[in-house]
């Protein structure tokens, strides 16, 4: 079935790197097809799953879950994080 093209999906499939577009409370909205594969997922495997509880290494997550507020509330400016990422099936 054809699904419409949401905005910013043809530059997230473009990117050279593994990227995914998420709402305000990290459910990942689209991800582009190499995040997929570098996390072991099939297409759409990441669809709807969450950066926090599903992603991110619990150190990061817990970082990103105490700023993120502040970040949506426009009380912080910008936010870099650098993280591990879980690959399908949690840490190896």
């Amino acid at each position: 079935p054809h699904r419409p093209v949401m905005p910013g999906v043809l530059m997230l499939e473009a990117m050279a790197q593994g990227a995914a577009l998420t709402t305000d409370a990290g459910q990942i909205m689209q991800a582009n097809g190499l995040l997929h594969r570098l996390l072991g997922y099939g297409p759409d495997g990441l669809r709807a799953r969450s950066l926090l509880a599903n992603l991110l290494a619990p150190p990061a997550a817990a970082e990103l879950a105490s700023q993120l507020p502040a970040l949506l509330e426009g009380r912080l400016p910008d936010l870099q994080l650098e993280a591990a990422l879980l690959a399908k099936g949690g840490p190896q």
